[in-house]
């Protein structure tokens, strides 16, 4: 059987399911549903043509297609009054220099670095400089906050660059956020600065004639390499903030090297581990979801939410926002964000084909971070203590939830 591959799916559920978030505008509800429609008849015509069924799609694919096959285009959230010019419709919260800013930050932090080649955790966040650069990170991120509330929206109303930016600032106004983040960039340039990679940048002409910059973001690429006559830059995925330095070895040789298969293969591999995925739910997590993002196709997080609550925890769990994540994973299923008080589930999950007791044990793990909270040594968090640990199997269908994500996993990565 061969796999078929059709670009775009992924990209139109997810922007079906932002509109649908923000409700509709009545005159633009044909437009919709047309645009769902082709999306479906596309899909189904082109796999026609390979003789085969959309079951036969990559599975991010494939539950896109679910996701718009299953829609009750009857029965859509439609904003039907008319628009206030005075007020951002609901999705279009605009924030100038957003963007500039990120762009200044990251200068100021590559500047911090360079003059630092040896930085390590834990940084010395009272340092005059680096005290400097979180308040800035900070108090352009809470600014971008008021900007929304005084819209009467949130983050999550942003246009997705400008929300990302915000994310990016909000993540790093931690300082132990940004500690990892200046040593794991401090540890990229003693990297570069070994013999191998002085000579191999010579070789290649990006050696003295080049400024190299190292930038870690958050947007949806893991890693793009660029140069001009004057520099070189490599900006990655923050989801590689803290990651270990073979890892580094290999994101520079893939991003630097032509024809390098492993160190890309390394890199991917990486990009699927809990470490990385941690970061990226961290940061997906702290724009505050609308309500609607709380109810899913099959499950309402609000429902999930109270049956755990209440079998598990004696009802004495303060309620945390709840909201399913804005893409699917195969892996990591629920994520808890401390700061933004945030349960995270993956959309994997919002599936007719997930029994709601392996939904309620993410639920359930999610509200263990919450009650029992992280421990720091060495400047390191680690939430997954032996208490977690016993707590966590104490969940009556412990096993065959584990089972089956493994296998939802398996599925969606063989």
């Amino acid at each position: 059987m061969h796999t078929i591959k059709i670009t775009g799916v992924v990209a139109a559920a997810k922007r079906a399911r932002e509109k649908l978030q923000g409700g509709i505008a009545a005159e633009h509800v044909d437009d919709f549903r047309r645009s769902v429609t082709r999306t479906i008849t596309e899909v189904e015509r082109i796999c026609a043509e390979y003789k085969a069924t959309p079951a036969q799609l990559p599975s991010a694919s494939y539950q896109a297609y679910q996701f718009l096959k299953t829609l009750d285009l009857a029965k859509l959230p439609v904003r039907a009054e008319a628009a206030d010019p005075a007020k951002p419709e609901a999705g279009r919260v605009r924030i100038k220099n957003l963007l500039p800013i990120c762009a200044w930050a990251q200068g100021e932090i590559n500047r911090i670095v360079t003059t630092a080649p040896s930085l390590a955790l834990p940084v010395a966040i009272d340092r005059p400089d680096v005290a400097a650069l979180l308040e800035f990170l900070t108090s352009n991120a809470d600014i971008a906050e008021k900007i929304c509330v005084n819209a009467k929206a949130t983050p999550a109303a942003l246009p997705i660059q400008s929300r990302q930016a915000y994310q990016w600032l909000r993540y790093l106004s931690d300082p132990d956020n940004l500690a990892a983040h200046l040593a794991t960039l401090a540890a990229f340039r003693q990297t570069l600065a070994e013999p191998f990679w002085t000579e191999h940048l010579r070789v290649r002409n990006m050696h003295n004639a080049h400024t190299v910059y190292i930038d870690l973001c958050y947007s949806n690429v893991l890693y793009r390499f660029t140069a001009t006559t004057k520099t070189i830059t490599l900006r990655a995925s923050e989801g590689f903030s803290g990651a270990p330095p073979e890892v580094i070895e290999a994101l520079l040789r893939a991003a630097f090297t032509p024809g390098q298969t492993a160190a890309k293969s390394e890199v991917q591999a990486y990009s699927d581990s809990d470490d990385f995925l941690e970061i990226i739910a961290e940061i997906e997590s702290l724009a505050e979801p609308p309500l609607q993002q709380q109810r899913g196709q099959h499950y309402d997080l609000n429902v999930v939410f109270d049956r755990v609550n209440a079998l598990y925890f004696r009802g004495l769990v303060e309620r945390p926002r709840l909201t399913w994540s804005t893409m699917h994973t195969a892996r990591k299923m629920g994520h808890y964000q401390p700061h933004a008080d945030t349960v995270m589930i993956s959309l994997t999950l919002d599936d007719a084909r997930a029994p709601a007791f392996v939904i309620d044990f993410v639920m359930y793990h999610e509200l263990l971070h919450k009650q029992l909270g992280t421990q720091t040594v060495n400047g390191r968090r680690y939430s997954h203590t032996p208490t977690f640990r016993a707590a966590e199997r104490r969940y009556p269908r412990y096993q065959e939830a584990v089972a089956f994500m493994a296998a939802m996993s398996r599925a969606r990565t063989g």
